[in-house]
């Protein structure tokens, strides 16, 4: 799973915390009788989204303390992100959804090739996608037909 795809996850999953445990205690017979932003929160979502919460804090609250550690911090991290940066994070998890089960086991096996690679190769890479990048969408298609076509 890539950093940007945890940190929703992350998002998600201390969110279906927060919204959960709070919910639960004010549903409680001594809570306290107005509604806090939380509650309020939680009232605005549908059967289905709190079953999806519900889902992930099971989830959450099985990991073990160093991963909820691990997310907590990665929580942390993407609170201080800019927009545009929280944007970019949701639109690639929405492509990793998207993905097949094969296409997400290529993209696992290519970042743990990545992640192998020693600093001279990894920077060679990102120099090469630095230039792909600078590419007009054009020439990167033709580019990549011409991979295929390999």
């Amino acid at each position: 799973m890539n950093r940007r795809n945890f940190l929703t996850l992350l998002v998600a999953t201390v969110l279906a915390h927060s919204l959960t445990s709070k919910a639960d205690e004010e549903l409680s017979l001594d809570a306290k009788p107005e509604v806090s932003s939380n509650q309020q929160k939680w009232n605005s979502l549908t059967d289905a989204e709190k079953a999806e919460v519900r889902k992930r804090f099971e989830r959450f609250k099985n990991l073990d303390p160093e991963q909820k550690e691990k997310l907590k911090s990665a929580h942390e991290r993407f609170k201080n992100l800019s927009p545009e940066e929280k944007s970019k994070i949701r639109a690639s998890a929405g492509r990793w959804k998207k993905m097949s089960t094969e296409e997400k086991d290529k993209v696992r096996k290519k970042f743990r090739a990545y992640k192998s690679m020693d600093k001279d190769k990894k920077q060679k890479l990102r120099e090469r996608l630095k230039k792909f990048k600078s590419l007009s969408p054009e020439q990167r298609q033709k580019l990549r037909e011409k991979i295929r076509n390999r």
